[in-house]
């Protein structure tokens, strides 16, 4: 019975998420490498920690998926294309990759997303969705100053364009407007972790590879 209270304890999927990310940023210190390519695995496990508390239904699946489907392949057409974010490409560092663009990207696009808008439930319809793509284009700004030197992906001539973050916020304004309608956004204290974890951990990340 104590392992099953253990078990249900709301904040042992943001217990799991800080665990493994500080061991990711140790990792970064000592064997970077490596723990490079563990990279997907934690983006795996916390995707499950953030929807293992969702209480989402089939159907929310659905819309998880069709998310995940779509971000997947507008990075696709970023990567051959450059529209709509720049010229960049992928490394190797974020696990097996399919068109060129790492299957683990469409994932990270709704769990970001979702960890917003639940963040932000208790928000008028607009302001959510509003909030949630500032917020989506804040952490990007964070993750883009050490992704290069980590292998994640590169842009031409190492150069972020604005482009980039005007089109992190228009995508995620309209897959905002998606799960704001579509899902049911109850209480998570992961979505917090995820999002302040990831935050500092890139931070952490730009500390380590800075030039």
């Amino acid at each position: 019975m104590n392992v099953l209270k253990k078990i249900n304890d709301p904040w042992l999927p943001s217990a799991i998420i800080i665990l493994f990310h500080c061991i990711g940023a140790v990792g970064m210190l000592f064997a970077p490498v490596y723990f490079l390519k563990l990279s997907v695995f934690n983006l795996v496990l916390s995707a499950i920690m953030l929807f293992w508390k969702a209480e989402l239904k089939p159907i929310h699946y659905v819309v998880v998926l069709n998310v995940a489907l779509l971000a997947f392949f507008i990075e696709v057409l970023g990567v051959y294309t450059g529209f709509p974010f720049g010229e960049y490409y992928y490394g190797t560092n974020l696990g097996p990759r399919l068109l060129n663009v790492p299957l683990v990207i469409g994932i990270n696009w709704i769990m970001l997303l979702y960890a917003c808008h639940v963040i932000l439930r208790k928000q008028s319809f607009y302001v959510s969705v509003i909030g949630a793509s500032f917020l989506m284009v804040l952490l990007d700004v964070v993750i883009e100053q050490s992704v290069h030197i980590m292998g994640f992906w590169f842009w031409k001539d190492n150069h972020i364009p604005m482009s980039n973050y005007v089109a992190w916020f228009c995508i995620s304004l309209l897959f905002s407007f998606y799960i704001r309608k579509k899902l049911p956004l109850k209480e998570n204290q992961a979505a917090l972790t995820l999002y302040v974890t990831q935050f500092m951990f890139f931070l952490f990340c730009l500390y380590v590879f800075r030039d």
